[in-house]
């Protein structure tokens, strides 16, 4: 099976930096994408390149730092077919409620069971502008919709229930994302941006 880099020509030194929870662009709505330009199929590029040095299994534009309606999905490992949906909208939520833990690149070590509905109707356009339109469940349906979240400002954090476990985990974040953003920076820097 090939991961989402290998899949789309990638390697890791495509790859973004992660935004981190309490960076402002994690809060803000992002902006939808008026056309798919060669820039915005970079950008899908490298955030596949991201997911994979990163090992996630889906990557939303704002964390590696854009405010745009940008998702890729990479569950190759669950014989699936990364792919990316740019605008993507969810057209509905149904089936049985389903409660699984969940994590995120941008809230590293952090897992917490999170309840979301099982079944999703989902539109947006591929990296050609091709309008995709499908229905998904189980974890494809959790990692749209958790990716989705993203794209709204939101974190998987603001649907836990167990509101003391989160904020253990959390205050344990805290101390981890000292050390990760200064670990960024130095990245930065050294790379010249």
């Amino acid at each position: 099976m090939k991961g989402c880099a290998e899949a789309h020509g990638r390697g890791p030194m495509g790859a973004l930096p992660l935004s981190y929870l309490g960076d402002d662009v994690l809060r803000q709505v992002a902006e939808p994408v008026k056309a798919i330009s060669s820039e915005v199929r970079k950008t899908i590029e490298s955030m596949f390149a991201t997911c994979a040095a990163e090992q996630g299994i889906g990557l939303a534009a704002p964390q590696v730092g854009l405010a745009k309606r940008i998702i890729v999905i990479d569950l190759s490992e669950h014989d699936l077919d990364p792919f990316c949906l740019v605008n993507p909208v969810l057209k509905r939520r149904s089936g049985p409620p389903m409660t699984d833990e969940e994590g995120c690149l941008s809230l590293p070590g952090v897992f917490l069971e999170v309840t979301r509905p099982r079944d999703i109707l989902v539109e947006g356009r591929d990296e050609k502008g091709r309008l995709l339109r499908f229905e998904a469940s189980d974890l494809l349906a959790r990692c749209i919709q958790h990716e989705i979240d993203h794209l709204d400002g939101k974190v998987f954090t603001d649907h836990v229930t167990d509101g003391t476990r989160r904020d253990e985990e959390l205050k344990a974040l805290d101390a981890r994302l000292v050390d990760l953003r200064a670990a960024r920076q130095a990245a930065m820097l050294a790379g010249g941006r």
